[in-house]
């Protein structure tokens, strides 16, 4: 075979390029093309030969200006680089090209042809396309999103930021981008947190959080967060991209809830919630941990583990009858069960959720909530439980007032009168009867008061166990000899903040209590020890508060309660004795002190197993005080002094001032406020006491003393009252150096408390 001329090589060159290649004349027309160029076009090169190039070009004006302008800088002899133009293929598809044109000139200068290479960039231009329709639809989204959408530094400042954020906070978009996170626009108290996150953002990890801003006018504006890092192709640090959804109104929301439901919110605070699915079959099939937590399973994995109805359903065919009862339902409404925990403990729960079907309505499982609402219910039974205490009690505190000041000249009357007739009188025996009715009314307002918690105690610090020890003997003579009684006395006992003599009384009506339920004798335990009640014991016994307590239990081998008389044992005038035989304010009174006290009495009995009284008062880190008994007056209870009264009820200011009287005081009686004042400006000698009652018209006594002794300094106080509301006395405690006489009193119990203030050391 012969060698190919320079001039066939060249051309075999031209003609098997993979580019394709043009020769196009000064007039426009293709001189020749090679394969490359019609296999572009989708033409033979013979159908392109002496064609104007211009008719390849797209047939819209843009690309035949643009053609035009190109076919101009050819023939002024331009060598034109990379342009792109979009082509005409035959079968009319178009396809976008870059083109180089070199003009070739003969040695006179003159164009006798240009050489063109056209590159196929279709491929390119769409993914140009593409990218800049992504963009822009990525910037229409970044612009419309209702979330705020933001990038920033590792540092916090703002890079960009959408329309959603300016709107939020106020701010134009130049401003935001002016700022740093952490010093406008974080709250101080949120930018530990930010600051982390930028943090771990900058070391790769994705965030999710919650975040405060400062609006440009103050507000405040919550947000969760979701912050990811944007990085280069070889992993450096680009940008944090962020997204804020917008929490402000529904933590306004939930603050406004919060406020409106607080004391509800106190009742259900300790609810827990559990979440399951179950089958048809009674087999748990997801669990949460809420739910084993609230059955007092260890792990999920041993609930999932659990029958339901036969280890949850207090009754075993508590399910079946529930499934009975949603069998066709699609949403279950609130119910009410009661189920029971692990260690058999019982439990009420609500549960609503709904069923699980098949598209052809078969039944496949349930979906439900659950809600531990035993706290709930125990707390509504104590709320029923305090509502009638306080309708009681309200009416015993509307009536103590006139009631005893009624029986304090009832009482001092009769008193006088016995101090004036001989015991052989035929009127002496009938006086005293109408003073023990008299006393016993006392004794009764006295009850009433106390379990309505409005009766005056004087608390002091006290060892518990020093309290039963003195009181021995007594509770033995209390009982009976047939009841054997113990003591279990737990050593270091921590000290208690009480009434020693309120707090007798409570032992003191326990153990008549439990005298009653053995009438064929039995035991008596009296036990104390140290106590702490944890979040569990609260939950089950409200309102009780966790914390350290000293608990004082009296417990009986008698015949015990059902739980109908246990659920009303502590309501006034509630007895299961005879008629006449108690008045049914025994353990109403137990139950007003204890309260009192800032305590808490529970019950545990059982039809003929005894029961069993605990009470918990809060226990004190101090040292209590040794017991003590009350020092008698030296010498007589006469007086000399003068001794200004103050009384409203005429019926009381007259006997008490004949007792005063009797006792050899000089009495100054005032009915009012203004006749006191008279006295206390008027009188140029001295006024030694003001027995003042603490409830009157106009002014109360606690006002009238501070008023006097401002003006006679030297001048002491005595009050006395029925009733105080809360003058004297702040919640039932006397105030420390008050001196205080209880209604009704007699003539002893009168002098014995001025003998008392007036020779007390000042």
């Amino acid at each position: 075979m012969s060698a190919l001329t320079q001039e066939e090589l060249y051309r075999q060159l031209y003609e098997e390029a993979p580019v394709a290649q043009f020769a196009i004349g000064a007039d426009g027309h293709i001189h020749s093309c090679n394969r490359a160029a019609a296999g572009l076009l989708g033409r033979t090169v013979e159908e392109l030969a002496g064609r104007p190039m211009i008719d390849l070009y797209a047939d819209s004006p843009a690309g035949k200006d643009t053609a035009r302008q190109v076919f101009r800088r050819f023939l002024d002899g331009e060598v034109i680089f990379d342009q792109e133009l979009e082509m005409r293929r035959a079968d009319g598809g178009s396809l976008w090209v870059s083109l180089t044109v070199r003009p070739l000139r003969d040695a006179g200068g003159r164009l006798i042809e240009g050489r063109s290479m056209v590159v196929d960039i279709t491929r390119r231009k769409l993914a140009e396309k593409a990218l800049r329709e992504s963009e822009e639809k990525y910037h229409d989204l970044f612009q419309s999103a209702y979330d705020v959408l933001f990038t920033a530094d590792e540092r916090g400042n703002i890079l960009d930021i959408n329309r959603r954020g300016e709107e939020l906070t106020g701010y134009s978009r130049q401003d935001l981008l002016e700022m740093n996170l952490l010093q406008a626009l974080v709250l101080p108290e949120d930018r530990p947190t930010i600051r982390k996150v930028l943090q771990d953002i900058y070391r790769g990890r994705e965030r999710v959080y919650e975040v405060r801003w400062r609006s440009r006018d103050g507000r405040v504006l919550h947000f969760e967060g979701a912050t990811t890092s944007r990085r280069s192709a070889t992993g450096e640090f680009l940008s944090t991209r962020c997204t804020l959804r917008d929490l402000t109104e529904r933590k306004q929301a939930e603050a406004a809830a919060r406020r409106s439901e607080a004391d509800y919110r106190a009742l259900v605070e300790n609810a827990t919630y559990g979440i399951y699915r179950s089958d048809p079959a009674g087999r748990f099939l997801t669990v949460n941990p809420a739910l084993a937590e609230m059955l007092g399973y260890e792990s999920v994995q041993e609930l999932l583990g659990v029958d339901i109805a036969r280890d949850l359903y207090v009754d075993p065919m508590g399910r079946a009858r529930l499934i009975e009862l949603v069998q066709q339902a699609e949403r279950i409404e609130p119910l009410e069960l009661v189920w029971k925990r692990k260690d058999g403990q019982p439990i009420t729960v609500r549960v609503s959720g709904r069923t699980l079907r098949t598209e052809e309505g078969e039944l496949t499982g349930f979906e439900m909530i659950v809600e531990d609402i035993t706290a709930r219910r125990a707390l509504e039974m104590q709320l029923r439980q305090a509502q009638k205490m306080e309708a009681v009690g309200r009416l015993a505190g509307g009536i103590a007032h006139d009631f005893n000041n009624l029986l304090t000249a009832i009482t001092g009357y009769s008193d006088l009168l016995l101090k004036d007739l001989d015991v052989a009188h035929p009127s002496h025996g009938r006086i005293l009867e109408i003073k023990r009715a008299a006393e016993r009314a006392a004794g009764l307002t006295r009850q009433l008061l106390a379990f309505s918690r409005q009766q005056v105690l004087a608390p002091q610090i006290l060892d518990s166990n020093d309290l039963v020890v003195n009181m021995g003997r007594l509770l033995q003579r209390v009982i009976g000899e047939n009841i054997e009684f113990r003591t279990v006395l737990a050593p270091n006992l921590g000290a208690v903040r009480a009434d020693p003599g309120q707090l007798e009384q409570v032992i003191i009506n326990l153990a008549v209590n439990a005298r009653d339920a053995m009438p064929d004798g039995g035991r008596l335990t009296l036990e104390t020890t140290n106590v702490e009640l944890d979040q569990a014991y609260a939950r089950q016994h409200p309102p009780a508060a966790p914390g350290a307590y000293v608990m004082l239990s009296v417990s009986d081998s008698g015949m015990g309660m059902d739980e109908t008389t246990t659920a009303r044992i502590f309501e006034p005038f509630f007895t299961t004795k005879e008629k006449g035989k108690g008045t049914g304010l025994g353990l109403a009174t137990v139950y007003g002190i204890v309260k009192q006290s800032g305590g808490y009495v529970w019950v545990y009995s059982e039809p003929g197993h005894g029961t069993t009284f605990k009470v918990y008062l809060p226990r004190l880190e101090g040292k209590a005080a040794p017991l003590g008994k009350a020092q008698a007056v030296q010498g007589s209870l006469r007086g000399t002094e003068t001794v200004l009264l103050v009384e409203d009820d005429l019926a009381v200011r007259t006997v008490t001032r004949q007792m005063l009287q009797r006792q050899g005081y000089t009495v100054l009686e005032a009915a009012d406020v203004e006749s006191a004042v008279a006295f206390t400006l008027d009188r140029e000698g001295p006024i030694d006491v003001l027995l003042t009652d603490v409830v009157m018209p106009g002014m109360n006594g606690r006002e009238l003393g501070k008023r006097l002794t401002a003006k006679r300094p030297a001048m002491k106080v005595l009050y006395m009252s029925g009733y105080t509301q809360d003058t004297v006395v702040r919640h039932g405690l006397l105030e420390p150096g008050i001196a205080y006489l209880q209604k009704p009193f007699t003539t002893d119990s009168l002098a014995l408390k001025l003998r008392e203030l007036l020779d007390a050391a000042e």
